[in-house]
């Protein structure tokens, strides 16, 4: 399922899925979600997490987060419409293609593709969400490698051996007062240039995806710690509530997989 959640209050944790393992050919899959509004009036952030047997053909999780721009409930509006775009595409075309480990990367740039033309249409057809746009991380999750596609501020790291290692850059600088400049956005350009990562995963390893909410408001070594100490099905929610309840809080969301080579 894709999910978007608008004016969730922090002291009201939301769990996307957590589920029993999918036991794959090589790999088990556990996600947590969790997304809080922090001290804004709305929840503009989406999350998206395909796993068991929900997840697309040729995968053993479809992951995402989205941090929508654009005020007026329009940044939610971008941020889901997104992420359930890129969900309906890639789904779709790895049905179509029969899809193998090397299509992976490639169907996932064409659904970033798709999702930005689908919000990018939308201003189009209604003047009043000009400026709308979201940032979008999305990753499909195989048996032996992570494939991302990244625009924005929004991360994706990995949890190794009690490190945390990240995979993905900033693509929007925030200046000493604050002020972001954003270089892209899905829905900002008709065209969006954009190269997918692969980033071959170990067992044990742990797949964190996060809007800026969390970054922002704590320190990457902060949230190692929480991620090494806190229990396993707890600490997406501990880590989401956090961040959300700090002075000024963004909206804060967390997709958290774990990954688990199957013995056999």
């Amino acid at each position: 399922m894709w999910y978007t959640s608008i004016c969730l209050q922090w002291t009201n944790a939301v769990a996307g899925i957590r589920g029993e393992p999918y036991v794959g050919e090589k790999l088990q899959v556990i996600v947590s979600c969790a997304t809080y509004k922090g001290s804004r009036e709305t929840n503009e952030d989406s999350y998206l997490a395909l796993a068991g047997d929900s997840a697309p053909c040729g995968t053993k999780a479809l992951l995402g987060v989205a941090d929508g721009i654009g005020g007026q409930g329009h940044g939610a509006e971008a941020s889901s419409t997104a992420l359930k775009m890129l969900a309906d595409v890639f789904s779709a075309s790895c049905t179509i293609a029969n899809a193998i480990n090397s299509d992976i990367p490639h169907l996932l740039r064409y659904s970033l593709q798709k999702a930005n033309a689908a919000v990018f249409q939308a201003q189009v057809d209604d003047k009043s969400k000009e400026g709308m746009g979201t940032t979008c991380i999305a990753a499909a999750v195989t048996d032996d490698a992570v494939h991302l596609v990244s625009v924005g501020d929004s991360r994706a790291y990995i949890l190794r051996k009690g490190e945390l290692l990240s995979i993905t850059q900033d693509e929007w600088i925030k200046r000493s007062d604050g002020i972001t400049f954003v270089n892209q956005a899905v829905g900002l350009q008709p065209i969006l240039p954009t190269e997918p990562i692969t980033y071959p995963i170990q067992d044990g390893d742990q797949l964190i995806l996060c809007t800026d909410g969390l970054t922002d408001c704590l320190p990457e070594d902060v949230i190692c710690q929480m991620l090494n100490d806190e229990d396993e099905g707890k600490v997406c929610v501990k880590l989401a509530q956090t961040a959300a309840c700090q002075p000024e809080a963004d909206n804060v969301t967390v997709v958290i997989a774990r990954l688990t080579k199957r013995r056999r």
